[in-house]
Protein backbone atom coordinates (compact mmCIF):
# COMPACT_ATOMS: atom_id res chain seq x y z
CA UNK A 1 0.00 0.00 0.00
CA UNK A 2 0.88 3.61 -0.73
CA UNK A 3 1.81 5.61 2.48
CA UNK A 4 0.80 9.23 2.47
CA UNK A 5 2.09 12.13 4.91
CA UNK A 6 -0.06 14.47 6.43
CA UNK A 7 -1.71 17.42 4.39
CA UNK A 8 1.26 19.13 2.47
CA UNK A 9 -0.27 22.70 3.21
CA UNK A 10 3.26 23.56 1.41
CA UNK A 11 0.93 22.97 -1.75
CA UNK A 12 -1.02 25.95 -1.23
CA UNK A 13 1.75 27.77 -2.99
CA UNK A 14 1.05 25.78 -6.36
CA UNK A 15 -2.07 27.19 -5.99
CA UNK A 16 -1.80 30.62 -5.62
CA UNK A 17 0.99 30.16 -8.24
CA UNK A 18 -1.31 28.87 -10.74
CA UNK A 19 -3.90 31.76 -9.36
CA UNK A 20 -1.35 34.52 -9.98
CA UNK A 21 -0.57 33.17 -13.54
CA UNK A 22 -4.14 33.61 -14.32
CA UNK A 23 -5.27 36.46 -12.47
CA UNK A 24 -1.65 38.12 -14.49
CA UNK A 25 -2.53 36.23 -17.88
CA UNK A 26 -5.90 36.37 -18.77
CA UNK A 27 -7.71 39.26 -16.22
CA UNK A 28 -5.40 41.83 -16.58
CA UNK A 29 -3.93 41.44 -20.21
CA UNK A 30 -4.18 44.19 -21.33
CA UNK A 31 -4.10 43.21 -25.02
CA UNK A 32 -7.21 41.85 -24.55
CA UNK A 33 -8.88 45.46 -24.29
CA UNK A 34 -7.10 47.20 -26.75
CA UNK A 35 -9.36 46.88 -30.39
CA UNK A 36 -7.60 45.74 -33.65
CA UNK A 37 -7.38 49.55 -35.21
CA UNK A 38 -5.55 50.13 -31.87
CA UNK A 39 -3.32 47.28 -31.85
CA UNK A 40 -2.16 47.96 -35.44
CA UNK A 41 -1.56 51.70 -34.85
CA UNK A 42 1.98 50.78 -33.94
CA UNK A 43 3.52 53.20 -31.01
CA UNK A 44 0.31 54.91 -31.26
CA UNK A 45 -1.37 51.97 -28.90
CA UNK A 46 1.08 53.12 -26.11
CA UNK A 47 -1.41 56.27 -25.18
CA UNK A 48 -4.13 53.62 -24.69
CA UNK A 49 -2.58 51.44 -22.10
CA UNK A 50 -3.90 51.23 -18.54
CA UNK A 51 -0.87 51.45 -16.36
CA UNK A 52 -2.74 49.47 -13.49
CA UNK A 53 -2.89 46.47 -15.34
CA UNK A 54 0.51 45.91 -15.30
CA UNK A 55 0.89 47.01 -12.18
CA UNK A 56 -1.36 44.70 -10.82
CA UNK A 57 0.07 42.18 -13.17
CA UNK A 58 3.24 42.11 -12.10
CA UNK A 59 2.42 41.96 -8.29
CA UNK A 60 0.59 38.64 -9.28
CA UNK A 61 3.19 37.19 -11.58
CA UNK A 62 5.42 37.75 -8.64
CA UNK A 63 3.14 35.51 -6.78
CA UNK A 64 3.50 32.64 -9.13
CA UNK A 65 7.32 32.61 -9.22
CA UNK A 66 7.04 32.73 -5.24
CA UNK A 67 4.96 29.81 -5.17
CA UNK A 68 6.38 27.91 -8.26
CA UNK A 69 9.86 27.83 -6.38
CA UNK A 70 7.96 26.63 -3.02
CA UNK A 71 6.69 24.00 -5.02
CA UNK A 72 9.93 22.82 -6.58
CA UNK A 73 11.37 22.32 -3.41
CA UNK A 74 8.56 20.43 -2.24
CA UNK A 75 8.67 17.93 -5.10
CA UNK A 76 12.52 18.00 -5.08
CA UNK A 77 11.67 16.79 -1.18
CA UNK A 78 9.73 14.10 -2.60
CA UNK A 79 11.91 12.88 -5.33
CA UNK A 80 14.32 12.57 -2.48
CA UNK A 81 12.63 10.92 0.10
CA UNK A 82 11.51 8.38 -2.64
CA UNK A 83 14.95 7.48 -3.43
CA UNK A 84 13.58 6.78 -6.48
CA UNK A 85 16.47 6.60 -9.72
CA UNK A 86 13.43 7.12 -12.46
CA UNK A 87 14.72 11.00 -13.73
CA UNK A 88 11.40 11.86 -14.36
CA UNK A 89 10.68 12.36 -10.29
CA UNK A 90 13.39 14.76 -10.65
CA UNK A 91 12.66 16.90 -13.82
CA UNK A 92 9.29 17.66 -11.85
CA UNK A 93 11.32 20.51 -9.67
CA UNK A 94 13.61 21.48 -12.35
CA UNK A 95 10.73 21.88 -14.80
CA UNK A 96 9.00 24.38 -11.94
CA UNK A 97 12.36 26.08 -11.53
CA UNK A 98 12.52 26.74 -15.34
CA UNK A 99 8.87 28.42 -15.10
CA UNK A 100 9.91 30.68 -12.04
CA UNK A 101 13.35 31.34 -14.27
CA UNK A 102 11.75 32.51 -17.26
CA UNK A 103 8.74 34.55 -15.52
CA UNK A 104 11.39 36.60 -13.66
CA UNK A 105 11.94 37.83 -17.23
CA UNK A 106 8.52 37.69 -18.72
CA UNK A 107 6.59 39.37 -15.65
CA UNK A 108 9.70 41.39 -15.05
CA UNK A 109 8.45 43.33 -18.68
CA UNK A 110 5.08 44.35 -17.31
CA UNK A 111 6.86 45.76 -14.20
CA UNK A 112 8.61 47.82 -16.67
CA UNK A 113 5.90 49.10 -18.40
CA UNK A 114 4.10 49.75 -14.94
CA UNK A 115 6.93 51.88 -14.30
CA UNK A 116 7.88 53.75 -17.39
CA UNK A 117 4.06 54.02 -18.85
CA UNK A 118 2.74 57.75 -17.82
CA UNK A 119 1.86 57.88 -14.29
CA UNK A 120 4.53 55.34 -13.50
CA UNK A 121 7.45 55.98 -11.18
CA UNK A 122 10.09 57.04 -14.23
CA UNK A 123 7.20 57.88 -16.40
CA UNK A 124 8.86 59.71 -19.46
CA UNK A 125 12.28 57.68 -19.84
CA UNK A 126 11.77 56.08 -22.43
CA UNK A 127 9.87 56.85 -26.07
CA UNK A 128 6.65 56.23 -27.34
CA UNK A 129 8.91 53.64 -29.72
CA UNK A 130 10.45 52.04 -26.88
CA UNK A 131 7.62 51.20 -25.02
CA UNK A 132 6.32 49.78 -27.85
CA UNK A 133 9.06 47.30 -27.97
CA UNK A 134 8.47 46.20 -24.37
CA UNK A 135 4.56 45.98 -25.37
CA UNK A 136 5.49 43.90 -28.31
CA UNK A 137 7.90 41.73 -25.89
CA UNK A 138 4.63 41.52 -23.27
CA UNK A 139 2.57 39.65 -25.23
CA UNK A 140 4.38 36.89 -25.31
CA UNK A 141 7.05 36.74 -22.36
CA UNK A 142 4.71 36.11 -19.21
CA UNK A 143 3.12 33.10 -21.19
CA UNK A 144 5.88 31.42 -23.00
CA UNK A 145 7.85 30.98 -19.50
CA UNK A 146 5.01 28.49 -18.00
CA UNK A 147 6.76 25.63 -20.61
CA UNK A 148 8.61 24.93 -17.36
CA UNK A 149 5.56 23.95 -15.88
CA UNK A 150 4.63 21.68 -19.16
CA UNK A 151 7.26 19.76 -18.59
CA UNK A 152 6.93 19.08 -15.75
CA UNK A 153 3.41 18.02 -16.18
CA UNK A 154 4.84 15.47 -18.50
CA UNK A 155 7.14 14.15 -15.71
CA UNK A 156 4.45 13.35 -14.12
CA UNK A 157 2.10 11.82 -16.88
CA UNK A 158 5.20 9.51 -17.46
CA UNK A 159 5.17 8.40 -13.99
CA UNK A 160 1.16 7.97 -13.12
CA UNK A 161 2.31 5.13 -16.18
CA UNK A 162 5.64 3.88 -15.86
CA UNK A 163 5.81 3.76 -11.54
CA UNK A 164 1.20 3.08 -11.84
CA UNK A 165 0.36 3.88 -8.46
CA UNK A 166 2.82 6.69 -7.44
CA UNK A 167 0.96 8.89 -9.13
CA UNK A 168 -2.89 9.88 -9.66
CA UNK A 169 -3.67 8.46 -13.47
CA UNK A 170 -5.98 11.48 -13.91
CA UNK A 171 -3.63 14.01 -13.04
CA UNK A 172 -0.98 12.01 -15.59
CA UNK A 173 -3.84 11.71 -18.39
CA UNK A 174 -4.73 15.83 -17.96
CA UNK A 175 -0.83 16.56 -18.01
CA UNK A 176 -0.35 13.95 -21.18
CA UNK A 177 -3.39 15.76 -23.01
CA UNK A 178 -2.29 19.37 -22.25
CA UNK A 179 1.39 18.67 -23.35
CA UNK A 180 0.40 17.40 -26.41
CA UNK A 181 -2.08 19.90 -26.88
CA UNK A 182 0.89 22.27 -26.78
CA UNK A 183 3.00 20.67 -29.00
CA UNK A 184 0.56 19.92 -31.72
CA UNK A 185 0.47 23.63 -31.83
CA UNK A 186 4.08 24.43 -31.14
CA UNK A 187 5.06 21.98 -34.19
CA UNK A 188 2.16 23.39 -36.50
CA UNK A 189 2.12 27.11 -36.16
CA UNK A 190 5.30 27.90 -34.10
CA UNK A 191 3.01 29.34 -31.10
CA UNK A 192 3.54 28.74 -27.73
CA UNK A 193 1.66 31.48 -25.50
CA UNK A 194 -0.86 28.40 -24.95
CA UNK A 195 1.54 27.27 -22.03
CA UNK A 196 1.02 30.65 -20.59
CA UNK A 197 -3.14 29.40 -20.04
CA UNK A 198 -2.55 25.43 -19.85
CA UNK A 199 0.24 25.54 -17.57
CA UNK A 200 -1.38 27.48 -14.48
CA UNK A 201 -4.35 25.07 -14.29
CA UNK A 202 -2.42 22.06 -14.23
CA UNK A 203 -0.54 23.41 -11.50
CA UNK A 204 -3.57 24.47 -9.51
CA UNK A 205 -5.03 20.75 -9.86
CA UNK A 206 -1.29 19.00 -8.80
CA UNK A 207 -1.06 21.29 -6.01
CA UNK A 208 -4.99 20.89 -5.49
CA UNK A 209 -4.37 17.18 -5.16
CA UNK A 210 -1.17 16.84 -3.31
CA UNK A 211 -2.57 19.52 -0.63
CA UNK A 212 -5.87 17.39 -0.25
CA UNK A 213 -3.91 13.90 -0.64
CA UNK A 214 -0.16 14.51 0.81
CA UNK A 215 3.00 13.40 -0.47
CA UNK A 216 3.66 10.36 -2.09
CA UNK A 217 6.37 8.08 -0.58
CA UNK A 218 7.63 4.86 -1.92
CA UNK A 219 5.79 2.07 -1.69
CA UNK A 220 6.33 -0.55 0.82
CA UNK A 221 7.50 -4.37 -0.58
Amino acid sequence: MKKLQTRSWWALWGVLAGAGGVVSNLLLNDQDHLSDEQMASGAGVIVHLDRFNYQAGVVAGWVAIAGLLVMAAGWTRIALRRRDEHLAWYLIPLGLVASASALIFGYGIKGMLAEYLDGGANEGSFSDEGLYTMFVINDNAPWVGWWGVLFAAAAVAWLSVRRRGSLPMWLGLVGALIVLHSTVVLIGIGAVAIAGLTGPIWLILASGWLLVSGEPKAHEA
